[in-house]
């Protein structure tokens, strides 16, 4: 299988029924206008196209009511659009790959790319840290919603990062606002308790592409938190 790698060189929902998701799996890899990128000095593989996620994903569970983080170090922004927020759920074992749909988004987890959280510490300055790997099954929990604008938004319970595995790979996250996907503006931001970030102005890996054929924005992330769609 040929690895593709990330660049330095930086150019520049809710509400879409699960049918329209599955009927983007049949967009064939090989056309579909994803923008592959190379940088042997980062050396991580770059996210899997969409299509190619989306043949394989499984879909987490919707429970009844949002459920907010009770870690410190981490705190949802969905409480001020909970009319429209829903939460979902899923086991996952990190030693093995798996892919998640959250509703319309996904997260793609390489296998053994979960850094351990009772033994891997969290927080900006940890980031790039290398890190005990979990090796024991883990409940992910996503809260998502729409934002005024309109523009999709994601934030996880867990307060986990994440670290390459041997094969130098990082998990993804997927989101689905076709609108931004056509955007050559549009990127995925990393949100606080406070305020949204552009991660890849720091850190070239962590560039958001964009696939106007499935209608997703996506790119490799290094923690959980919150994210969101910026266009």
């Amino acid at each position: 299988m040929t690895m593709h790698y990330i660049t330095k060189r930086i150019p520049k929902l809710a509400g879409l029924v699960f049918v329209a998701i599955l009927a983007a799996c049949s967009a064939d890899s090989s056309t579909s206008p994803v923008t592959q990128k190379l940088d042997a000095s980062m050396n991580v593989a770059a996210p899997e196209a969409p299509s190619v996620v989306l043949k394989s994903a499984v879909a987490a569970q919707e429970i009844t009511a949002p459920a907010g983080s009770v870690d410190p170090r981490h705190s949802t922004m969905a409480a001020v659009n909970s009319s429209n927020a829903s939460t979902y759920e899923v086991t996952i074992d990190p030693r093995t790959s798996t892919k998640v749909i959250f509703g319309t988004h996904i997260v793609a987890f390489p296998a053994l790319t979960i850094c351990d959280p009772a033994q891997s510490g969290y927080g900006p300055e940890m980031w790039y840290k290398a890190c005990p790997k979990l090796t024991t099954p883990i409940k992910i929990t996503a809260t998502l919603w729409t934002d005024s604008q309109g523009r999709p938004q994601i934030d996880f319970a867990n307060s986990i990062r994440f670290y390459p595995n041997s094969s130098n790979q990082l998990p993804a996250i997927y989101l689905r606002d076709p609108w931004a996907a056509m955007s050559s503006w549009g990127r995925i931001d990393y949100c606080g308790a406070e305020e949204c970030v552009n991660e890849a102005a720091n850190d070239p890996t962590l560039e958001t592409q964009r696939d106007w054929s499935t209608g997703y924005l996506f790119r490799l992330i290094r923690h959980f938190s919150g994210y969101n769609v910026w266009a």
